[in-house]
């Protein structure tokens, strides 16, 4: 039987991180920044009822924080060298997690006390991995023979190993809100979904110009969002298939760099995109288009996590940081800012001619 989690102590509370309000007092978007980590960061996801949320750095560690007061309550050492990702089952039962790291390492973690409950060794570097909401499955994806391994989250045991699933490296494994279904991107431009039920590979996705860099399943699962190297964020209707004769929705334009992070809202209504730019971008989940563009981050924006309730968007960099964005009002400030930039034009009278041009003054 696996133990509950204990409510956080005073002596949980580590005192060298730190959380600051830092936006005007007019901002739109009020934001959270949280420091500790000394090097890049790689990964973050709310977990435990969006309470906590769990981050891996390139300092070789995990941290897990409290959303509200934006202290660290434990910092996970066990990895030698940088690490590529972290994943939690996202239910308040979920008491162990796993990460991956660059030391060719899979660990299994004991949320609680800190301990690795199993870990598996590979030849080569472990570039990625998830943890399925039911909590039975931990898989992960390998540098050297582009391999998926899907793992028993209890014992530890190697369910199965699909060796060259990929033609290169792949860059993320997601599995479906049901456990039954792995997505996968990779450096070869494509992105796979593999049934665990049949053990086949039932879809290949392409379309992407440049590396695919991660997925994202919609909550009732009918959806798959993938971003790319090549600036651009692609939503595919895999249950009913309208993307072989129609293609998938096409998200673009919202960024100058490559896009390297994507989430889809639990509630459907946003898909949020994180890019080499620095930048957030906050995209309506129906009609594709940008409602805002979060700007803060100072480098590489490496991953993003929205709230089950989609008031809150974590956002993680290279520049060490990590970021608590109020995305409430979201929408409502996508039609204000739409309106104030229609209206927001005056006209100027050339210099040189004397004509009269419009001038436009928009707010982002």
């Amino acid at each position: 039987m696996m133990a509950t989690l204990r409510e956080p102590k005073l002596e949980d509370y580590i005192p060298a991180s730190t959380a600051t309000w830092e936006h005007e007092d007019l901002a739109q978007v009020r934001v959270k920044v949280l420091r500790g980590h000394t090097r890049a960061l790689s990964s973050c996801q709310f977990c435990l009822e969006d309470r906590l949320l769990l981050t891996s750095s390139h300092d070789s560690t995990v941290r897990l924080w409290d959303t509200e007061t934006g202290s660290t309550l434990h910092v996970y050492t066990g990895h030698h060298g940088n690490v590529s990702a972290c994943s939690i089952p996202r239910n308040k039962e979920g008491i162990s997690f796993c990460s991956a790291g660059w030391d060719k390492r899979l660990n299994v973690w004991d949320i609680e006390t800190g301990e690795i409950i199993w870990y598996s060794k590979h030849e080569g570097i472990v570039t990625c991995c998830d943890f399925s909401r039911c909590g039975k499955f931990v898989i992960c994806g390998t540098d050297i023979d582009y391999g998926l391994c899907i793992y028993s989250a209890s014992s530890g045991k190697l369910i199965r190993k699909l060796k060259s699933h990929h033609g290169s490296v792949l860059t993320s494994c997601k599995i479906s809100p049901d456990s039954e279904r792995v997505a996968t991107t990779s450096v070869d431009r494509l992105s796979k979904v593999f049934d665990m039920v049949s053990g086949e590979t039932v879809l290949t996705l392409g379309a992407h110009g440049n590396v695919a860099s991660n997925s994202s399943w919609s909550e009732d699962q009918r959806r798959l969002a993938t971003v790319s190297w090549d600036k651009s964020a692609r939503l595919w209707d895999i249950k009913t298939g309208t993307f072989r004769r129609e293609g998938p929705e096409v998200y673009e334009g919202g960024h100058s760099g490559c896009i390297s992070s994507v989430q889809i809202s639990a509630n459907n209504e946003i898909v949020v995109t994180g890019s080499y730019d620095s930048t957030l971008a906050i995209w309506d989940y129906e009609n594709n288009s940008k409602r805002l563009t979060l700007k803060g981050h100072s480098d590489w924006v490496t991953d993003c996590t929205i709230s089950r309730d989609a008031h809150w968007l974590a956002s993680c960099s290279k520049d060490k940081t990590v970021r608590l964005w109020n995305i409430e009002q979201s929408e409502q400030l996508a039609m204000v800012t739409e309106n104030r930039s229609a209206s927001s034009q005056r006209f100027v009278p050339c210099s040189e001619c004397g004509k009269s041009f419009s001038q436009h003054q928009g707010l982002m």
